[in-house]
């Protein structure tokens, strides 16, 4: 990753002095900031804090975003976080109007949804027209493990548990009332999705490829991919892609 080192002349220091505790802090141009707390004894202090000072440097912060990841690096971009590049990965932005039925988080909306491990494998599956040609056979089942072993559910079929704010979000998207503005995003960007995908589809991905604020933007598609692509054959390509633009940008 690349740093952007503080010169001298934007490194602000402030010292506040309490009963046997010496704080300082540093803050630099970039608004990035280091606090050091020391013991006012001894030697130590001007050691840790001339260490503090000489590291105070911000690196490049790439935003990586994936499925609804992407709407949290999107509204995390439009709120001025401070990133060198993002990448949308399997993103859904405006889905189409007709999928609202696709997602239903309830009414009310359940905080949270029950999914069994046949339900998730169902819904793998179902992108890929030969399961076996694009998924190792073991993925799914170290997938699903490291799921489920965190969680505990209790349930006659093995369950996990998932967030119900997902399905809000893509609801409220799907009506029009998008989580975050594209033409915000200014940082360059990736947008890039498996062309199996039914979730994060071709159409969705170029309308918020074209929506995007920056000028330096590319669109990437991994042929024979679906929204699970990080976990098949084809990943070290989608791997390669990403890699290839977070260096170019980072020059």
């Amino acid at each position: 990753m690349n740093g952007h080192a503080p010169t001298a002349r934007n490194l602000l220091v402030t010292t506040e002095r309490t009963a046997g505790v010496t704080s300082h802090r540093l803050t630099n141009g970039d608004g990035t900031g280091l606090r050091l707390h020391a013991a006012n004894d001894g030697g130590e202090e001007a050691v840790l804090f001339v260490h503090g000072a000489t590291f105070g440097a911000r690196p490049a912060f790439a935003a990586p975003g994936y499925s609804w990841g992407s709407v949290i690096a999107g509204v995390a971009c439009e709120r001025g976080a401070a990133v060198d590049s993002v990448t949308l990965y399997a993103p859904v932005y405006r889905p189409d109007p007709e999928r609202v039925s696709d997602f239903d988080p309830g009414d009310p909306p359940a905080a949270r949804r029950t999914v069994t491990r046949t339900e998730a494998r169902e819904r793998w599956d179902a992108h890929l027209p030969e399961p076996a040609r694009y998924r190792d056979d073991a993925a799914f089942d170290a997938f699903w493990t490291a799921l489920h072993d965190g969680q505990g559910v209790t349930a006659d079929e093995p369950t996990i548990e998932a967030p119900n704010g997902t399905l809000v979000d893509l609801t409220a998207a799907a009506e029009g009332d998008l989580a975050y503005d594209a033409g915000e995003i200014t940082a360059p960007a990736l947008v890039v999705r498996g062309s199996l995908d039914q979730t994060a589809t071709r159409s969705d991905a170029l309308g918020l490829f074209d929506a995007l604020g920056s000028e330096d933007r590319a669109y990437a598609e991994i042929a024979g991919g679906s929204h699970f692509l990080g976990l098949e054959r084809r990943r070290e390509a989608l791997f390669r892609r990403v890699a290839a633009f977070h260096d170019r940008v980072g020059e």
